[in-house]
């Protein structure tokens, strides 16, 4: 279901050849008047010239609504500026799918606010799709934009945020849900992907209850079990670093909150969708573990405490472990430790 409760525009036409889709940019502001224009013009300066911009206002109450409407003003054809009945503030999700809505093209590009483009983005995003007509999203490296704000006469070293993966190729479900539950792949932010709108429609869009914090995660969490996803080279956006970012302006107790309340939709959503057998059992084995903390403390303190044990007492013979601890606590400390159980006929 889509914002205001109305279905996606799925009937929307596309525009624009095979070879040159028409491409819905969807940039989400509240209160952006300091970043907002760079971002738009980040996009103008794309190589890539097929694109209509929805700059989706979430209840600003500064410049950002003015500046906004500017750009519609001045380029009617290209940029349209949206909001919410009243003016309201509903959340990041509801703005993605408010802009989601009145896309007409066939792919999707988030680019938040506060982000910037490199110039080849759309242009090497698109001919990824179109290469690769199964996947359902493509995504690439960013980077972590410090030297945009000097510092005392200094600008902070950017840095480069590798997606973890081989790049340039095509990923089924789950490997890449595995590899973010696990944290050996680097989650893809939001303004490094490129979506299918009917992937994006099919899904029901982002999840309006997650107004802030880990509205993204939620969505590559259903994009990633259900789609294939390409994984490109490159590098193309600028993943702005500051102090008033909703990551660096929410505190450690409400970050567990939010985290917990991720956890309990992945719960929800595998439920029925996710057999517990094959491949996709590691995937309850992650989303158990990382639950544990919450649901059984007293627990996990005691598995946190026995694997830090084992850890400082690696040399102890396999022999002499098993005759002091009991065989099944034993028999998982190997696990932790990736070793192969004990042939109770043979020994270790």
């Amino acid at each position: 279901m889509s914002t205001n409760g109305k279905p996606f525009a799925s009937d929307a036409p596309l525009v624009g050849s095979a070879q040159h889709p028409l491409v819905s940019v969807i940039t989400i502001f509240l209160n952006g008047e300091r970043y907002i224009r760079e971002a738009i013009e980040s996009v103008f300066a794309q190589t890539y010239e097929n694109w209509e911009l929805l700059l989706v206002d979430d209840g600003s109450t500064d410049g950002s609504t003015a500046i906004a409407a500017e750009y519609a003003a001045r380029f009617p054809q290209k940029v349209h500026l949206l909001e919410h009945p009243g003016h309201e503030n509903r959340g990041m999700s509801a703005s993605r799918n408010r802009g989601i809505c009145q896309a007409k093209g066939a792919f999707i590009a988030l680019l938040d606010a506060d982000d910037a483009w490199l110039h080849r983005k759309l242009e090497a995003q698109v001919a990824q799709l179109i290469g690769h007509p199964e996947a359902a999203m493509a995504y690439s490296g960013c980077e972590w934009w410090n030297s945009w704000l000097e510092v005392d006469g200094k600008r902070p070293p950017d840095s480069l945020r590798p997606v973890g993966v081989t790049p340039n190729r095509l990923y089924h479900p789950p490997e890449l849900l595995i590899g973010f539950m696990r944290q050996d792949f680097t989650t893809p932010v939001p303004s490094s992907l490129m979506i299918r709108r009917e992937a994006a429609e099919e899904l029901g869009g982002f999840e309006e209850t997650f107004r802030t914090v880990n509205e993204d995660e939620v969505f590559i969490t259903k994009i990633c079990l259900n789609k294939p996803i390409f994984v490109g080279d490159g590098c193309y956006t600028r993943y702005r670093q500051h102090s008033q970012s909703c990551i660096a302006e929410t505190d450690k107790n409400k970050m567990r909150t939010y985290h917990l309340k991720l956890l309990d939709w992945q719960e929800r959503y595998f439920t029925g969708r996710v057999p517990k057998n094959g491949p996709h059992l590691e995937i309850w084995r992650l989303l158990y573990k990382q639950l544990r903390p919450y649901r059984h403390p007293v627990l996990h303190k005691l598995v946190v405490d026995a694997q830090h044990l084992l850890h400082r007492t690696r040399w102890l013979p396999s022999e002499v472990a098993e005759k002091v601890l009991p065989m099944g606590v034993h028999q998982w400390l190997r696990q932790q430790l990736g070793k192969p159980p004990l042939d109770r006929t043979r020994g270790s």
